[in-house]
């Protein structure tokens, strides 16, 4: 008997510690989110709705001021109270968070005028992808000619490169 009582014991405590994991894991809301979620104050998102006609709808009801548009996805200013209400109505969302970046010159950082010039290791003839938040003039990309083969710009579909954070040539 004691035992049957002791694994039914051990049944109701198992499934309260996990209960809150699984709720979670169908969050729509990054960690920082939930732990923000309800409380005082207000933060800047990057949601993503999974219908666009009903996003702005939903922002407004949820007193939220889109801060940028970006394709398939808005920057939103929002109360902290509000981030439930907005993932009810469909939307994912994180912490818009800053990146910075802090090396200044890669090509003597890294050494690689030494394997040009040393070694003769140039990588002509290699091609590189990146996905980075922009590119601008800088004497590594552009001391032998061009070296940026294509551009496209994700966020705001502009023709011509730029950086939009300063962090040109670090990546």
């Amino acid at each position: 008997m004691y035992e049957k009582m002791i694994r039914g014991v051990l049944l109701l405590v198992c499934s309260l510690t996990v209960m809150p994991a699984v709720a979670d894991a169908q969050s729509r809301l990054d960690a920082e989110l939930q732990a923000r979620a309800g409380i005082s104050g207000r933060s800047r998102v990057i949601a993503r709705f999974d219908r666009e006609d009903d996003a702005d709808r939903a922002v407004d009801a949820a007193g939220g001021r889109v801060v940028r548009r970006l394709n398939g996805a808005r920057v939103l200013d929002v109360s902290n109270s509000e981030l439930r209400a907005l993932e009810r109505a469909g939307a994912t969302m994180s912490v818009d968070r800053v990146a910075l970046s802090t090396l200044y010159r890669s090509t003597g950082t890294i050494g690689s005028e030494f394997v040009n010039q040393t070694l003769k290791f140039t990588g002509k003839g290699v091609g590189v992808a990146v996905i980075d938040s922009g590119i601008g003039y800088h004497d590594d990309l552009y001391r032998r000619g061009s070296s940026v083969a294509a551009w496209v710009d994700f966020v705001n579909g502009a023709s011509t490169p730029y950086d939009a954070t300063g962090a040109t040539a670090r990546t």
